[in-house]
C-alpha cells in the first residue's frame, strides 16, 4: 500500500486554513480510508478518498489517542459524506472532530454498450462488467448476474450507463410476444380468437395484439396473463 500516494490524496483543498501536520493528515487519512473500504468491503485500493477541508485538530498530544472513525448518518453511500474522527484516552473521549470527504469507489459493475428499450429481458440487455468508478448511489449497483436474473427493465436506458436496481422490475404480466387469447367482447356477444401481443404490459394495461385469425392489429387491455379483452361499444 502506498501510504505517500494516500496521504497526497486526502490533503486538503486549503492547507492553510488548519495546523493539522502532514503526519497528523497521513495518519489520519490512512484511518478514514481504512474505515471506508471495511464499511464496503474493498480493498483499499479502491477507494478514493479526498478530505474537503481538514478540521483544527490542535492537540499536541495526539499521537497517544486512540483514533476512532465513525459514520453518524443514517446509511453508508458514496459521494459527499461526513466522517467523525474521535479521539479516545483510554476509556475517555478526549475529543472529536467532523470530516467532510468525497468518497468513491472503483468496482465491477454493469455497463450499456447500446441503448436498451423499456421491458427488455435481462438476458438481452448489451452489457459488459468492467472496473468502474462510483460516486453516488453505490447500494443500487448491480454487481452480480445473480441480480440480473429473471429482471426486465422498467425504463429506456442510455449506452454507456452503469446498471442499477432502480433500472430493472419483475417482469409484466405479459411479454411482448407472448400468445394470448383476444376476447373480443359487445353487449353479451364474446369471440375469442388467438393472438400474439406486440407490447408488454401489466394487468389493466392497454397493449397491441395481432390477431392471428383474422390477421389484424387491435388495441385491448390486459385482462391476466392469458388474456386480452378488447370492447366494441
Amino acid at each position: 500500500m502506498n501510504w505517500v500516494a494516500i496521504a497526497a490524496l486526502v490533503m486538503p483543498i486549503m492547507a492553510a486554513a488548519a495546523p493539522t501536520t502532514d503526519l497528523m493528515r497521513e495518519v489520519l487519512g490512512r484511518k478514514l480510508v481504512q474505515y471506508a473500504a471495511k464499511s464496503f468491503d474493498l480493498p483499499e485500493r479502491d477507494i478514493q478518498l479526498r478530505v474537503r477541508q481538514w478540521p483544527n485538530i490542535q492537540d499536541n498530544g495526539w499521537k497517544n489517542r486512540e483514533w476512532i472513525v465513525e459514520n453518524r448518518s443514517q446509511s453508508t453511500d458514496v459521494g459527499n459524506q461526513t466522517y467523525w474522527l474521535v479521539a479516545r484516552q483510554g476509556a475517555l473521549v478526549h475529543d472529536e472532530y467532523p470530516v467532510t470527504v468525497d468518497l468513491s469507489v472503483t468496482v465491477n459493475a454493469f455497463v450499456t454498450t447500446g441503448i436498451v428499450s423499456r421491458f427488455v429481458s435481462t438476458k438481452e440487455i448489451p452489457c459488459v462488467s468492467q472496473p468502474t468508478r462510483i460516486t453516488h448511489d453505490f447500494r443500487q449497483i448491480i454487481r452480480s448476474k445473480n441480480d440480473l436474473k429473471g429482471k426486465v427493465t422498467c425504463q429506456v436506458i442510455p449506452s454507456g450507463r452503469v446498471l442499477t436496481r432502480d433500472m430493472l422490475m419483475d417482469p409484466p404480466d405479459v411479454m411482448k410476444g407472448d400468445k394470448v387469447k383476444v376476447s373480443v367482447r359487445t353487449g353479451d356477444l364474446v369471440i375469442s380468437a388467438d393472438g400474439i401481443t406486440t407490447e408488454s404490459g401489466a394487468v389493466g394495461d392497454k397493449i397491441r395484439v395481432y390477431c392471428t385469425t383474422t390477421r389484424v392489429y387491435l388495441v385491448g387491455t390486459v385482462q391476466d396473463p392469458n388474456t386480452v379483452v378488447i370492447e366494441v361499444q
